[in-house]
């Protein structure tokens, strides 16, 4: 089961924001632009998901079907090889988790060389982002029960890392001050995809990314998602945490979304803070994603991979 440049002013939100999130009040945080970064917290790589939110979402890539984290262009490396090189900047590979789907260990593989293999958690089956997050704080209760965590999508592009980084590091740093409370990051208005929460309505939109205390987003889950978290110990305490036990867990529990059905519906301290214009790009739908393709293949791009892509990439909708 366990396989394997300075920043910018991150603002704070004013304390109630007009209609966020259903029935939630953020916090109001200090500015994260004075906040010491926390040295070292624990980044978790969200690798194991489809899409299928969307319907179909793949890349046709040399006539296979490959989910969207894994694409690469031109051989360089994909979505999931920005994240891992996005989570060195402010966690080293022995503090880097990743959840990673069994059927997509082929693709993911060598972006994951550098994580040690009992920091990657494989799913056998997609059931939502929520069992795959809590399963790899269970796990990292046993290393460090009380460790930061950032919890990192791994469909974003960002031209300024540098400045996300120091975001996340400052993030952290007040997630270490502030343990009861949960951290999530947004970004202007234009990175939002279909189905992406507002943090600010028409202004900010979440990242996807959240900062905190492990023992904070495991009181999230104890408070939102219970049967969740007893299936889970019970599986940890009495199976043998073999793939065969893990897939007969898989298939007792229901699909479940980490964002909507835990993160957005916590009775708990969440706070927002916006991160600085770094050329943040959310590729989580097709059209977001078709778009940045797009873009790719300006003439700029050299001819060969114009012509490459032409002939072979398609996104599915």
């Amino acid at each position: 089961m366990w396989q394997t440049e300075r920043s910018d002013r991150v603002s704070p939100v004013r304390r109630h924001l007009p209609r966020p999130v259903p029935r939630r009040r953020w916090a109001a945080l200090p500015s994260l632009e004075r906040t010491k970064r926390s040295d070292h917290p624990w980044t978790l790589l969200l690798a194991s998901g489809e899409g299928r939110g969307f319907g179909d979402f793949s890349i046709r890539l040399s006539g296979k079907n490959i989910p969207k984290q894994f694409w690469s262009l031109d051989g360089s490396g994909g979505m999931l090889d920005w994240a891992v090189a996005r989570a060195a900047r402010i966690s080293p590979p022995d503090r880097t988790l990743a959840i990673v789907r069994t059927e997509h260990l082929r693709w993911s593989e060598c972006a994951l060389r550098a994580v040690p293999t009992a920091n990657v958690i494989l799913e056998p089956a997609d059931r939502g982002t929520a069992p795959g997050i809590l399963l790899a704080l269970m796990h990292l209760g046993h290393l460090e029960p009380d460790a930061t965590v950032v919890l990192l999508p791994c469909d974003h592009h960002v031209e300024g890392e540098g400045m996300l980084a120091e975001a996340m590091g400052a993030a952290a740093a007040v997630a270490e001050r502030r343990p009861e409370l949960v951290v999530v990051l947004g970004a202007a208005a234009h990175t939002r995809v279909p189905g992406c929460p507002w943090l600010v309505p028409g202004a900010l939109a979440s990242t996807g990314i959240a900062v905190a205390k492990r023992s904070a987003l495991i009181a999230l889950f104890t408070a939102t998602v219970p049967d969740l978290v007893a299936d889970c110990v019970t599986w940890s305490i009495d199976g043998e945490r073999s793939r065969s036990a893990l897939r007969s867990l898989y298939e007792t529990i229901p699909t479940r979304d980490f964002n909507r059905q835990v993160l957005y519906k916590a009775p708990t301290s969440l706070a927002v803070a916006e991160i600085p214009s770094c050329g943040f790009t959310d590729l989580g739908s097709p059209g977001k994603l078709s778009r940045f393709l797009r873009a790719q293949t300006e003439p700029a791009t050299p001819d060969f991979l114009r012509r490459s892509l032409g002939s072979t990439t398609r996104v599915s909708a």
